[in-house]
């Protein structure tokens, strides 16, 4: 998905929960815990951010989780949100604690998030990956083929040459042959 895409996409995304009008920041969604401090990304807003960007991104990526995450994060530059591609897990408690507030801070390029999140990672279906085999056996055998039949090339040529020689031998012997008897003549 290009970026033009990705900007065109924006409308969409930002009428999702939690979105300011500019579309610059989040706001905090009032009914998960009043103390959350302005400008802060809330849970159910980063949640559906995701949905509504898989949902306009998954058709048109190619299977491979990482490239859909790195559209993700392209969209989500492009929305000024934070998107945790580089966070493994983290395990965070309930919304308003300053201990949450403070764990949620160590994580890289995040504004606090009380929730769990996961890298994203999407499974390649088996079939896909026996259909990958498959291509990867069929061009490895052609090569294969194609090694041994120019190495009976360069034999029936080492071959030809030999013979080629053998026949010059025997073309000067008998010319030496001839010689020698017209001079005893």
């Amino acid at each position: 998905m290009s970026e033009l895409a990705c900007v065109k996409a924006l409308p969409q995304i930002r009428q999702t929960q939690g979105f300011s009008p500019v579309g610059q920041e989040l706001q905090p969604v009032p009914h998960l815990g009043g103390g959350v401090g302005e400008g802060l990304v809330a849970v159910v807003a980063v949640v559906r951010l995701l949905a509504a960007v898989h949902q306009l991104v998954a058709l048109q990526v190619a299977r491979r989780g990482e490239e859909l995450a790195a559209h993700l994060a392209a969209v989500a530059r492009l929305a000024r949100v934070p998107l945790a591609v580089q966070v493994e897990e983290a395990d965070l408690p309930a919304a308003g604690s300053e201990k949450a507030l403070l764990q949620s801070r160590q994580l890289k390029g995040f504004s606090p998030v009380w929730m769990r999140m996961c890298r994203l990672k999407l499974p390649v279906p088996k079939k896909e990956e026996e259909e990958d085999d498959v291509r990867r056996r069929r061009i490895r055998g052609k090569k294969e083929e194609q090694e041994k039949e120019k190495k009976k090339k360069e034999e029936e040529e080492e071959e030809e040459a030999e013979k080629d020689d053998v026949r010059r031998r025997q073309i000067r012997r008998r010319k030496k042959k001839k010689k020698k008897r017209q001079k005893k003549k």
